[in-house]
């Protein structure tokens, strides 16, 4: 396999990642959809960020495309940090979604709670 087909297997993984990094943002942001009104507000703040570094991140693969050999090794550095890191914070704002969630909905339960004691 010549570098210039690796190159381009590499680069066309990287996008089916990003592509699939893009349909878990889409989850994530339906089910904040369903919850309680702060956790969504945040939730979606988070995503409004995350998508804004995906864009840099397919930016960065156009360009990456175009990029000569010299500088091929220099642009996938660059392109496997900016992924790794996407990745770890769409993982993060998945779990601080999930404990958010949790603890509205345990807000839920002792609001429900105190209303019933007060009848």
């Amino acid at each position: 396999m010549s570098a210039k087909t690796k190159r381009r297997a590499y680069l066309d993984k990287l996008e089916a990642r990003i592509d699939q990094y893009r349909a878990e943002m889409d989850k994530l942001r339906a089910k904040a959809r369903e919850s309680h009104a702060d956790v969504r507000i945040h939730i979606d703040e988070r995503l409004d960020e995350l998508a804004e570094r995906r864009e840099k991140l397919e930016d960065r693969l156009a360009s990456a495309r175009e990029a000569g050999e010299e500088a091929w090794v220099e642009v996938r550095e660059g392109l496997e940090e900016a992924w790794l890191d996407l990745q770890d914070s769409l993982s993060r704002a998945a779990e601080e979604f999930k404990q958010r969630s949790e603890g509205a909905e345990d807000d839920a339960d002792l609001y429900r709670m105190e209303e019933r004691s007060r009848s």
